[in-house]
């Protein structure tokens, strides 16, 4: 009954991400692995297979999630934190704690406009860069020789620096032996 009442509130907060769905196995795997690259997790993610919902299994050889073919990025994102909550507290509970985590992974993908902008960009070219003109390259070259010069120059007064300093310590150190 209480994990009935977990999902009810969860749904409630988090009702815009229960909304949005996303359409195909490419997708799901792909925001799947923006996620957990994020969020530092790693689990299998196998799609398809589960009516409403989403499974996660977590034993020591890893963990997996099982989630419907058009998954919401609610349920996505819930068997994403349990596997978040394992690796951070060892235990996974339907508590407080899992809500925070889902909380902020749901932010995190509205943030990086997940829900609409990047399925989109994915179908888009790359806007083509324009070719530097040889003048270009040229200066580019010469300021890159600077910062190398300069760097060099730093390099020669910190040693010399360092030799002063162990050429004195080495005239105390004879003169206190003699």
């Amino acid at each position: 009954m209480a994990r009935l009442i977990f999902y009810q509130k969860e749904w409630k907060v988090h009702k815009e991400a229960y909304e949005k769905k996303i359409v195909g196995n490419d997708d799901t795997q792909f925001i799947a692995k923006k996620l957990m690259r994020h969020f530092k997790i790693r689990c299998k993610v196998i799609s398809g297979g589960t009516q409403g919902g989403g499974r996660a299994w977590i034993n020591s050889l890893g963990s997996t999630i099982r989630v419907p073919r058009e998954c919401p990025f609610g349920v996505l994102c819930h068997e994403l934190s349990h596997v978040w909550q394992h690796k951070r507290e060892g235990k996974t509970k339907h508590n407080k704690g899992l809500a925070r985590l889902i909380q902020r992974m749901v932010h995190y993908c509205e943030k990086k406009g997940y829900w609409e902008t990047e399925l989109a960009k994915r179908n888009e070219p790359k806007p083509t860069k324009p070719e530097p003109t040889a003048q270009e390259l040229r200066a580019a070259k010469i300021e890159r020789r600077k910062t190398q010069i300069k760097r060099i120059e730093s390099k020669i007064g910190y040693y010399q620096t360092l030799l002063k300093k162990r050429k004195r310590s080495l005239g105390a150190l004879e003169r206190a032996a003699s």
